[in-house]
Order: structure tokens, then C-alpha cells, then sequence
């Protein structure tokens, strides 16, 4: 394998430089390391491979980077109705004053009774999902159902 050759002094270029960057990627050998980098220098050009599929498992892991709450979605609660309101993350929505909304504030199960004996007590319970870092992605509309009667005792 021969030499990168000198650049030529009739060049339009900055020749000493040039011819420096030369001399010094002719000392470079063909090398390997780990399966990762990989150089390849031939008679006109030096090459560098890296291997991303042996580099990124050997990457440290890094978690995920933190979110703000500033401004969170209100899921409102209270009384003997489900609640309607839901929150996903991919449409998180605008407040009254159009300002957008950043996570989400909810209560995940409630009890009511309206403290009439013979009426039931309700329950209401929200589904969360969260991504496989535990990143909230959906809250959904509340659901009713009776927990249990009251009767006379």
C-alpha cells in the first residue's frame, strides 16, 4: 500500500498545512479495537467505522429527563357524577387563558354518599397509564359504580 501523496505547490490551498495533515495520516495503520472503531487507511483515504450495534449496550444507562408540573390539568372531583375529563400527554390541552398545560392532577379513587341512610355509596376510579420509565401518558374519565348500600340498621 502506498503513501497518501504531497499536495501539489500549484494548489489554491494553504500547501504546508495541507501537506502536515499528510504526514501525520500517513503514520496511521489499519486498527481495530473491541469491535467498536474500526480505521482503514488505504493509498488515498483513511476510514473510520463505528459499530453501533456493540457501542450502544455498552453505553451507560441515563434516565429520563425530568418534566415540569408548572401549569398541570386539573381533573376535577367531587359529587355523586363521573367526572368527563381526561388528560393524554400527546394532547395535553390549553388552559382558559390559552397557556398550555404540563402534566396533571387528578384524584385516582373517591367515595361518595350523599349521607341519606337507603342511598349507596359511590365509588370512582380513574385508569393511569405510564410509559416503561413511570412517565404519566393518560389519566382517563372517572368511573362510577356503587361500592355498597345502606339500609336501615
Amino acid at each position: 500500500m502506498g503513501d497518501i501523496q504531497p499536495i501539489r505547490h500549484d494548489a489554491k490551498i494553504p500547501v504546508s498545512d495541507l501537506n502536515e495533515i499528510v504526514k501525520a495520516s500517513n503514520q496511521v495503520k489499519n486498527l481495530t479495537t473491541d469491535g467498536i472503531i474500526q480505521v482503514q487507511r488505504t493509498s488515498n483515504a483513511i476510514g473510520l467505522s463505528i459499530n453501533l450495534g456493540v457501542l450502544i449496550p455498552k453505553l451507560p444507562k441515563t434516565t429520563a429527563p425530568t418534566g415540569t408540573s408548572t401549569n398541570p390539568k386539573a381533573l376535577a372531583s367531587s359529587g355523586a357524577t363521573a367526572n368527563t375529563d381526561s388528560y393524554d400527554i400527546t394532547a395535553p390541552g390549553v388552559d382558559g387563558s390559552s397557556n398550555p398545560y404540563y402534566g396533571c392532577s387528578y384524584v385516582p379513587f373517591r367515595l361518595y354518599w350523599d349521607g341519606t341512610i337507603g342511598h349507596d355509596v359511590y365509588q370512582f376510579t380513574r385508569t393511569v397509564t405510564v410509559d416503561s420509565l413511570g412517565n404519566l401518558v393518560t389519566v382517563s374519565v372517572e368511573t362510577r359504580s356503587t361500592a355498597f348500600g345502606t339500609g336501615n340498621c
